[in-house]
């Protein structure tokens, strides 16, 4: 899965000069991770850290990566 958006990104920044990319989900997605996480914040949430790695990876383009989940909630 990784491989696509990698060659979609390649693409569009030839288009763009931006990408914005929406995490649907439950609690995980939110960032609750279980009762043993007792003060989860959202910067744990994998939304947070894909962030963080693809504007790593790609540092000349803008990257939105927007965090949709819901506790309780399913995909």
């Amino acid at each position: 899965m990784f491989e696509l958006l990698h060659e979609k990104l390649k693409t569009s920044m030839q288009e763009s000069a931006s990408c914005t990319i929406i995490c649907y989900g439950d609690s995980v997605t939110q960032g609750c991770f279980g009762p043993q996480d007792v003060h989860p914040t959202p910067l744990d949430s994998y939304s947070v850290k894909l962030h963080s790695a693809l504007q790593f990876l790609y540092p000349e383009k803008v990257i939105n990566v927007l965090n949709a989940g819901v506790a309780g909630d399913t995909a």
